[in-house]
């Protein structure tokens, strides 16, 4: 079981299906809404989506508890936080979600001068794509 001091791990990472069907839901809502916000950073998306999944839950069209920064560890005690996680009534993890967020470089003079002076995301094979292969080998397990 899951909870704040036992935290998830890989290997339960896969027990719910109908967690990322909840959160494809959810992925779409943010798609229709997403000009109803000024999102500023990561984290304020990850709010969002954590608000649309809380509600989801209070009003039962999911059985998927969300949290944010929950912590991930590893086989050989490496731990790493998840900026979202569903939980299911056990408290098991069902889907740990990364989220990463390039500011609009046009929004450039609501940010501290010089903070967007370069990509904030790396979207190369040293950034994203390495980061996607590390999640993909070490969060979802094989079979």
């Amino acid at each position: 079981m899951s909870s704040r001091s036992e935290p998830a791990t890989p290997e339960n990472a896969m027990s719910g299906t109908d967690a990322l069907g909840v959160f494809q839901r959810c992925l779409d809502w943010l798609k229709q809404h997403y000009g109803d916000y000024e999102f500023f950073l990561e984290r304020d998306i990850v709010w969002t989506c954590q608000q649309w999944l809380r509600k989801e839950y209070k009003e039962g069209r999911s059985p998927f508890r969300a949290f944010y920064e929950w912590p991930i560890v590893f086989g050989d005690g490496r731990r790493t936080w998840a900026d979202l996680v569903m939980l299911d009534e056990k408290s098991k993890l069902c889907l740990a979600v990364e989220f990463k967020c390039e500011p609009d470089h046009w929004r450039a003079r609501d940010f501290q001068p010089g903070k967007l002076a370069g990509d904030v995301v790396d979207w190369g094979s040293e950034g994203m794509m390495k980061a996607i292969g590390t999640s993909t080998s070490e969060w979802c397990p094989r079979g």
